[in-house]
């Protein structure tokens, strides 16, 4: 199956209803049939995510194109995760049932759809209530790096944390460490060389330690002064262990590897830049190694 690695459209749902446990049109409301276990969902028409296969995309006949899974997220509510100025925003207050969810085109030309995470308890309801920030698909297309905000006792901020998700065992594993800052924008890059643990790019709010402001005590904020300023670095996956790459006094965020047109990697993100009153997200691109950044693309506002 080819899957689509670091999904190119991260479909944000708008604010969904919340259903029974078994759907109005199921045989046995007709009381034509036993409940279809497989409609167990707090969304209608979404399946139990145990009951995903993953690596199971078809090949079709007609178009002789094989369409990968699509994994996005539905978000509970639109809310200031929207702000790009405050991307850790919006993550704190509990009560939001974010959902994330993978749909599989099949040979008929229809879609399915389960709910990956979180997972369904008996009664058909969430085991628990997430935010959900990013995410990107492990090479092996059986897990998934996410960034995501849970109720953990010693996480009482809530801030954002990367997890590991296997698909097939509805199972998490933390991969940052601690929950001091918030991890964002988790992207597979490859496997290091030495140790072939797999790495990933993120992008890691900063603390005291990770740059010296000699102005007053504490970590380096954004242009307002508001926020820590969120930083590119490198990830073992396994480990957690961080290595900064990123250097800026606002935003660096949503890291992407890819080839340049000379083959060599690069990795491209976007950076704020703020100009009088105009606040602007333009791409930025970085070649892997160096500590230098070159300007991309055309200022977005």
């Amino acid at each position: 199956m080819s899957y689509l690695r670091r999904l190119g459209l991260l479909f944000i749902a708008l604010p969904f209803l919340l259903s029974g446990c078994i759907s109005p049109d199921n045989a046995v409301i007709e009381g034509t049939g036993t409940p279809d276990i497989t409609q167990c969902s707090t969304i209608p028409g979404v399946a139990d995510g145990k009951n995903f296969e993953p690596q199971k995309a078809v090949l079709h006949g007609l178009d002789l194109r094989r369409h990968p899974d699509l994994f996005y997220i539905a978000w509970a509510n639109l809310d200031e995760r929207n702000d790009l100025r405050s991307p850790a925003k919006g993550y704190s207050n509990g009560g939001f049932e974010d959902k994330l969810l993978v749909s599989r085109r099949n040979g008929d030309g229809k879609y399915e759809t389960w709910q990956i995470w979180p997972p369904l308890g008996q009664d058909c309801k969430d085991r628990e209530k997430v935010r959900i920030h990013s995410f990107d698909v492990a090479p092996n297309g059986k897990s998934l790096f996410i960034s995501m905000s849970r109720d953990e006792k010693d996480n009482p901020d809530r801030r954002l944390a990367i997890y590991r998700l296997d698909i097939v065992e509805q199972t998490l594993t933390k991969i940052s460490k601690g929950f001091d800052v918030n991890f964002l924008n988790p992207t597979y890059i490859g496997n290091d060389v030495s140790t072939h643990h797999e790495i990933l790019l993120v992008a890691k709010t900063v603390e005291d330690t990770d740059f010296p402001v000699n102005y007053k005590p504490g970590p380096l904020l954004d242009e307002y002064d508001r926020d820590p300023t969120p930083i590119i670095y490198r990830m073992d996956a396994t480990t957690g262990d961080l290595f900064r790459i990123g250097l800026n006094n606002s935003h660096q965020t949503e890291p992407m590897a890819m080839a340049g047109p000379d083959g060599k990697k690069i990795v491209v993100f976007t950076q704020w830049e703020h100009q009088d009153t105009v606040n602007r997200f333009a791409l930025w691109k970085m070649q892997e190694g160096s500590v230098s950044y070159r300007f991309l693309t055309l200022e977005i506002p």
